[in-house]
């Protein structure tokens, strides 16, 4: 009897270590295979922020305003990790541990804003390359790929307002809009990249969330329209993408984890899904299975142990 209850406290010390050593890894810093690259999320300015959700989550949860909007940007950055998993590696400014305040504040008034135009798609063109040429190629373009060719496109686009009898008409006037990012520091990329060891860097520009509105093909239904502005730049400060990654919610949701799990996770997918797939070799990708098949049996294990 005795030496069935000494067994049983040996191997739940022993998984309880194992487990507390999973938890300790950083679940906010994500490595993978390609460790040439990093990618840095910077979240959205505490002034970049409107939502019309505000008042009924705080009737539901009785959190404030300012408790709200930080729950919200610090969920949007951990889903937009969530949506770069096991493509390139990737840390939050929010989330890091060595992360102050006076860094973002730093970072915030190193960039300015524009409301501009949401540059267009371009149709991939497919090429007979085998995928591991492909991906590779993708990663290249991504680091390396210049805004030089986006802009003059959105300048085309774009037609100056002209005034006919005192007022301003423009071609241009419903066209769909986003906040971007410029940065007027110099010196602001080669600084996070030495903190940070980035050379990419998500910025989000703006999170909305919109007053509900009547679905035109059914006017019964009402939704709000939740918008996420951003702009990707490589280490050499050129824009490699920008625009606004959009979806409707229905007017009733308001619970607040709900909005993050279920809404910011497809707004973060679309908005990383310019990142290539990983290359990875099958020893590497054996190892990773296999490492996630045991932590999911220690796991069991420890639940069984406990519940016993």
């Amino acid at each position: 009897m005795s030496h069935h209850i000494l067994t049983y406290i040996f191997l739940l010390s022993f998984f309880s270590s194992v487990f507390a050593q999973e938890t300790e890894v950083n679940p906010f810093e994500i490595y993978t295979q390609d460790k040439n690259h990093k990618v840095l999320i910077v979240p959205f300015e505490s002034k970049m922020y409107a939502s019309s959700l505000d008042a009924e989550i705080a009737a539901k949860t009785g959190m404030n305003y300012f408790e709200i909007r930080e729950k919200l940007r610090i969920g949007l950055s951990n889903q937009i990790l969530l949506a770069i998993d096991k493509k390139i590696p990737a840390v939050s400014m929010i989330h890091h541990d060595d992360s102050l305040v006076s860094d973002l504040d730093y970072v915030y008034n190193s960039i300015g804003y524009k409301y501009t135009l949401v540059p267009k798609e371009e149709e991939e063109v497919e090429t007979p390359e085998n995928l591991s040429t492909q991906v590779k190629s993708k990663i290249t373009a991504l680091i390396n790929k210049s805004s030089n060719s986006s802009t003059p496109k959105e300048k085309k686009e774009y037609e100056g307002g002209k005034i006919y009898n005192g007022e301003v008409y423009t071609t241009n006037h419903y066209a769909e809009r986003f906040m971007n990012t410029s940065i007027h520091n110099a010196s602001l990329l080669d600084v996070l990249n030495k903190k940070y060891r980035s050379d990419l860097y998500i910025f989000i520009n703006e999170l909305d969330i919109g007053k509900p509105v009547s679905n035109l093909e059914n006017t019964g239904v009402y939704f709000r329209r939740i918008k996420v502005h951003y702009t990707v730049f490589n280490q050499k400060g050129k824009e490699m993408e920008a625009g606004a990654s959009t979806i409707q919610m229905p007017h009733y949701i308001n619970d607040i984890d709900k909005v993050i799990r279920n809404y910011f996770s497809i707004l973060s997918r679309n908005l990383c899904s310019f990142m290539p797939e990983p290359d990875l070799d099958k020893i590497t990708i054996n190892k990773e299975n296999e490492d996630s098949k045991k932590a999911k049996d220690q796991r069991k294990i420890i639940h069984g142990l406990m519940v016993e």
